[in-house]
């Protein structure tokens, strides 16, 4: 449903800025804080397995990550110079590679 496409965007773009931020405060020696952060950005599912997901991702793949979603979302907004002919497949696509 083309109605739901902004809500998956919004989530993914949700999901991997935390799994950002979670290797950054672990980094810093700060992974008590950890899931207040996950809490304040309502991720409760990151809650319990946070540690496993972020050995599952590198920065790079989360980086790229982020940018492919924000492709997804000019792409869906009929952005100019962001070619997209079908937003559901790409949403798949995008599942596909980072889940």
């Amino acid at each position: 449903d083309p109605r739901l496409f902004p809500i998956l965007i919004m989530l993914f773009q949700r999901h991997f800025r935390v799994i950002l931020d979670i290797k950054v405060l672990a980094k810093m020696n700060r992974a008590d804080q950890i899931p207040a952060m996950i809490r304040a950005n309502k991720a409760f599912y990151l809650l319990y397995r946070y540690r496993e997901i972020m050995q599952n991702y590198k920065n790079r793949t989360i980086v790229e990550a982020l940018h492919e979603v924000a492709r997804l979302e000019l792409g869906m907004k009929g952005v100019y110079g962001v070619k997209m002919p079908d937003v559901g497949a790409s949403i798949e696509q995008f599942m596909l590679k980072y889940f």
